[in-house]
């Protein structure tokens, strides 16, 4: 049960982590789309 019990948590961490990493990129792309934008005027 334990056994099953850590697979379980640890895809859930995976699936956690990639949301966060597709947040993060998200975010890194505005930044620099705003920072190309900042540069231009």
């Amino acid at each position: 049960m334990l056994c099953l019990q850590g697979t379980f948590a640890r895809e859930v961490l995976q699936g956690v982590c990639q949301e966060l990493k597709s947040i993060c990129n998200q975010f890194v792309i505005r930044e620099h789309s705003w920072e190309r934008k900042v540069k231009k005027e």
